[in-house]
């Protein structure tokens, strides 16, 4: 079995924490995005009403 030093736990909880974190930006950078498109989208519609 791999024995753990504290401090190769430590770095992989960090590394972990980081892409936790990453996998969270993306996340809502994907929402705003959408949040925009669908502005667009409905400024649009209301232009083709007019």
């Amino acid at each position: 079995s791999v024995s753990f030093t504290p401090f190769s736990a430590a770095e992989s909880e960090i590394q972990r924490q980081m892409e936790n974190s990453l996998a969270e930006q993306v996340q809502v950078r994907e929402q705003r995005n959408k949040k925009a498109n669908q502005h667009k989208e409905s400024l649009r519609n209301i232009l083709r009403n007019c």
